[in-house]
């Protein structure tokens, strides 16, 4: 599906930041939206009874937690985009491992899709990470868009087999090779 980019000038002033322990319910609020609104799909066996119910999980505590245990740890970001009033856009998380850089999670609002929000926290992820090793992601095999959206950023789909995400959700691996 072809997304529309909004012209510069039309589009909002983003700051990306870290995520602090006060973003925790706006975090949790947008992985629910998300997983509400994109990963059914009844014909890859994921129900909206499923998605929802996994959705419900999360909570709060675990991403205050998440950000304490890992604020002072340099192989860790937790990155927020925020808009204009400080409202949080969107967020990623991503680790350095000794072999890849992985890109753990990014979500955005679902009303900000497409509207370049992505792009900047996926910058700020790649200018972070160790150019000399490769970097990696798993993403839900039947989310074209996404795949379109990591393909962008030089991600290519492997063939490698990987576990469904709870053994439910099919799942494909992409990597981004090394930039040095």
């Amino acid at each position: 599906m072809e997304q529309a980019h909004k012209p510069e000038a039309e589009q909002k002033k983003v700051i990306i930041d870290l995520a602090v322990p006060a973003d925790a319910e706006e975090i949790v609020r947008i992985s629910k939206d998300t997983w509400k609104s994109i990963y059914a799909s009844p014909e890859n066996g994921v129900t909206q009874d499923w998605v929802n119910a996994i959705a419900e999980s999360f909570k709060a505590d675990y991403i205050v937690q998440k950000l304490e245990n890992n604020q002072n740890n340099a192989d860790h970001i937790f990155i927020v985009a925020r808009g204009g009033k400080g409202k949080i856009l969107g967020y990623l998380q991503g680790i350095k491992k000794p072999e890849y850089n992985e890109l753990r999670s990014i979500y955005l609002d679902v009303v900000d899709i497409g509207n370049g929000t992505g792009g900047k926290l996926m910058e700020y992820f790649l200018n972070w990470s160790d150019t000399d090793k490769p970097s990696q992601l798993e993403v839900a095999s039947y989310n074209e868009r996404a795949k379109g959206f990591y393909e962008h950023f030089g991600f290519t789909v492997t063939n490698e087999r990987i576990d469904k995400f709870l053994g439910v959700m099919p799942q494909t691996r992409m990597i981004r090779p090394p930039q040095n």
